[in-house]
């Protein structure tokens, strides 16, 4: 089964935490593959600003980094084992 979190990441020094806002069973299994999707676009873009070139990111998507963390608009999807 897959669902899909909304919420936040912190992190301090050491330590990270998450808070969840909302949890939601996936009944479309297109969200999940968006969800890959962002996560090599998001790849992409933190190597292109490791490299030195400035990252772009595309006001559009809604996706930012912030201390390593992304931040998207679209939920993103989690596999919990039963």
């Amino acid at each position: 089964m897959y669902v899909s979190v909304i919420g936040s990441l912190k992190g301090l020094q050491e330590r990270k935490r998450a808070t969840a806002f909302s949890i939601r069973r996936i009944t479309d299994f297109n969200e999940v593959t968006l969800h890959f999707i962002q996560c090599v676009r998001m790849h992409i873009e933190n190597i292109k600003s490791q490299v030195g070139s400035p990252a772009q990111t595309n006001s559009s998507m809604g996706a930012s980094v912030s201390n390593g963390f992304s931040e998207s608009s679209t939920p993103t999807s989690l596999k919990s084992n039963p």
